[in-house]
């Protein structure tokens, strides 16, 4: 079902707007992990970038949010983690609010979060990088390593090699493998494919996948929007800082004001 923000009730909160779907690969539960209400936040007093943002994220499901340069989509992501002041509204991660939390308390909450840049230490080794992932864990962290090293066999390869001289796309697979490291319930991911080539751009979205298929509940903010809804369970279109429309992939990707007003060329550009 589409839904667009200017038909729901004022009163109707995230989880009231949308339901999860099961996709043939697996099933989704119908509990809710993650719920971020009215969240009006802003990098410096006085700016609001999101004005009421909504999102919903169920066990297991795979959640894209898409939306023009400067929507919100990227700060969005930030103020569930921690990283953009959170003026009001509620973020929900369980029965946990995460509204005042710095990022490694959120952390240890069971989340992990993967920056569009910066999301490596160059001068580290692949594996050091990885080890890095798991500085909260305890006790031996061979096993959840090589799970890793399977997941991204370019990975075990480069073992080795500084993650300074990866390649983008395997810097983006470091990345994401470091956030796996604390094997999160959440893992948000802020634009994996920005800047790779398109044979990389699929790998990754491959990779999202298969880490989905894990059971691991994935928030993925993108600027491929058509690529990131033809793999989402839902997804949420920003505008102005708000959810505009929220559905399911499949139904956003051939819903056609979505493809009118949003999708276009299929590549929203820039982070917002």
């Amino acid at each position: 079902m589409l839904i667009s923000s200017k038909a729901i009730n004022p009163n109707m909160n995230a989880s009231q707007s949308a339901e999860p779907t099961d996709r043939p690969d697996r099933q989704i539960s119908n509990q809710l992990i993650l719920e971020a209400s009215n969240v009006v936040a802003g990098y410096v007093d006085g700016v609001d970038i999101l004005q009421g943002a909504n999102l919903s994220v169920y066990e297991g499901e795979l959640v894209t949010v898409i939306g023009s340069n400067g929507a919100g989509k990227s700060t969005l992501a930030k103020a569930i983690f921690g990283l953009v002041p959170v003026r009001s509204g509620e973020i929900l991660f369980g029965d946990r609010n995460l509204i005042g939390l710095k990022p490694e308390q959120i952390v240890r909450q069971g989340i992990s979060y993967v920056p569009q840049v910066a999301n490596v230490f160059p001068s580290l080794s692949v594996s050091d990088n990885l080890d890095m992932g798991a500085y909260t864990r305890e006790g031996n962290i061979a096993a959840v390593k090589d799970k890793i090293y399977t997941t991204f066999p370019v990975l075990a390869k480069r073992r080795n090699q500084r993650a300074g001289t990866l390649s983008g796309g395997e810097r983006q697979m470091l990345a994401m493998g470091r956030a796996l490291m604390l094997e999160p319930k959440l893992l948000i991911l802020d634009e994996p494919s920005a800047a790779l080539s398109p044979i990389l751009v699929q790998d990754i979205f491959n990779l999202i996948q298969q880490i989905n298929q894990t059971g691991t509940s994935i928030i993925l903010v993108e600027q491929n929007a058509r690529k990131a809804l033809a793999i989402a369970d839902r997804g949420y279109v920003m505008h102005l800082g708000k959810d505009e429309f929220t559905g399911k992939g499949a139904d956003l990707l051939n819903d056609p004001e979505v493809t009118e007003l949003y999708l276009g060329m299929g590549n929203f550009g820039k982070t917002a």
